[in-house]
């Protein structure tokens, strides 16, 4: 997993502690996904939304199984030449997603 302390997202620090919950609560992968983003997808703006994704996928990369939603918006993002205009200064997300990439 990247090092994420670093990408400027108000939400991340909560994100990774409820995903830590859902585990040690023995939740799956795909339930665990589904209660972020029934929590914080709607709330989001497009550009943190981006960041929720990546935020997912690097977790999630780890445990060698990415979810079908996650990794199709992955996929989106990567692919998108304008996804990531908005992030140009932030090296750390850059990294991540390339992190990801690699890992898919």
């Amino acid at each position: 997993m990247v090092e994420l302390g670093s990408i400027e997202f108000e939400f991340l620090e909560y994100i990774e502690e409820e995903w830590d919950s859902y585990m040690e609560a023995g939740c799956s992968i795909e339930d665990a996904t589904t209660q972020i983003l029934a929590q914080y997808e709607d709330m989001l703006e497009q550009d943190e939304r981006v960041i929720l994704y990546i935020v997912l996928g690097d977790i999630q990369v780890d445990l060698d199984y990415v979810d079908e939603r996650v990794r199709n918006e992955l996929m989106e993002i990567i692919t998108s030449k304008g996804a990531l205009d908005s992030f140009e200064g932030n090296k750390q997300l850059k990294k991540t997603l390339n992190y990801i990439k690699k890992r898919l």
